[in-house]
């Protein structure tokens, strides 16, 4: 993850507060340099990320989300973080505060039975505007 939260106007990019108990954190994965931005206009205002040419999939340290045909898979990412923070949980010191949401493909936290945290994985795109958008 990349571990800093930027201030941009005023507001930390990748924290939103959706209403006084409910919030949103975006934590952004490091690509490392492995994949490449593709536009391949199959998902209307979206790109997707595809092993850059010259890697082997075997090779990289994202094999267990990469798909036969070279690209990431959100899907697997999403369920393998589910997997981890419903660990994280789990063993926390804080369990009994700390609850995941079932239920969702979302990964929602309910803490203290007041407030909903959902931590969504991202990568920045930066310089990538897809044509279809």
């Amino acid at each position: 993850f990349i571990s800093s939260l930027t201030e941009c106007n005023g507001r930390f990019e990748g924290l939103d507060v959706i209403s006084p108990c409910e919030f949103e954190v975006v934590l952004y994965l490091n690509q490392m340099g492995v994949f490449n931005f593709v536009d391949d206009g199959s998902l209307p205002g979206c790109a997707v990320l595809k092993l850059s040419d010259g890697r082997k999939r075997s090779m990289s340290l994202w094999v267990e989300f990469i798909t036969a045909s070279g690209y990431l898979s959100a899907r697997k990412i999403r369920s393998r973080f589910q997997t981890l923070v419903a660990q994280a949980c789990d063993k926390c010191a804080y369990r009994d505060s700390v609850k995941m949401i079932a239920d969702t493909t979302e990964v929602k936290l309910r803490i203290r039975e007041r407030f909903v945290v959902q931590i969504t994985p991202s990568f920045k795109c930066s310089g990538v505007w897809p044509r279809s958008a």
